[in-house]
């Protein structure tokens, strides 16, 4: 039986491509670490070595958060609650909060 694979990648599950960007992420991380243990023993890094790795952990650090973010959501939905209202309602009653702080002063 031939398999196209091409029409596999094209057509590929939510799934798979969440576990495709799974994967990519920790080939970063595991690429980063290296890169950043290499450089200790490199020493005297460029001004744009250090912009570079900085750069790369800036977007780990993005991902993460965007990781965190979709956690989180599931939790509320697994607990029944719409996260979008939820979070509006909770901007909403801080940004009441404190403008009763301000009106108080």
């Amino acid at each position: 039986m031939r398999i196209n694979y091409h029409y596999d990648i094209k057509n590929a599950s939510k799934e798979k491509k969440a576990q495709w960007a799974k994967l990519q992420r920790l080939d970063m991380e595991r690429k980063l670490d290296d890169i950043k243990s290499r450089a200790e023993k490199v020493g005297n890094l460029s001004d744009w070595d250090k912009e570079s790795i900085a750069r790369v952990e800036k977007v780990i650090q993005d991902v993460h958060r965007e990781q965190f973010e979709a956690d989180i959501d599931e939790l509320l939905r697994l607990a029944g609650l719409h996260s979008g209202l939820e979070k509006r309602n909770f901007l909403m009653k801080q940004a009441n909060a404190r403008k009763r702080k301000n009106d108080e002063q």
